[in-house]
């Protein structure tokens, strides 16, 4: 991001996390909850590209080259890959998308995609 930045590059950061994560690892396991997290990770990198991250714990970052709304559609698409899973838990992401502006640093454009994460949690 930082590169970014400095080039003067434009890109939709996303911030997303798991639903539910510490339910699935309290009532299947850890080992089950690895598999969510690579089974979200795969998902992610197959439809939103190369550049998926993870961040900590059952988050997730995502750096893309297309418009807010399109990524907003792919992380739609996700959900709906997730959802399509057989098994005894439904995986689900919840995503704060922020389109980087161009005075925006890293710190600010983390900020914004955090906040945008904590109003979509609460919604």
């Amino acid at each position: 991001m930082a590169r970014l930045v400095r080039e003067g590059t434009g890109f939709t950061f996303t911030l997303l996390d798991l639903d539910h994560f510490k339910a699935i690892n309290d009532t299947y396991g850890h080992p089950e909850g690895d598999l969510s997290l690579m089974k979200v990770a795969s998902t992610l990198k197959e439809l939103m590209g190369e550049h998926v991250f993870r961040y900590g714990g059952d988050e997730f970052a995502v750096i893309s080259f297309e418009a807010p709304d399109r990524v907003c559609g792919k992380l739609s698409q996700v959900n709906r890959k997730l959802k399509e899973e057989v098994g005894a838990y439904t995986l689900q992401i919840c995503a704060g998308v922020y389109a980087r502006q161009s005075r925006d640093n890293e710190r600010r454009i983390f900020e914004q995609a955090d906040c945008a994460l904590y109003a979509a949690k609460q919604s």
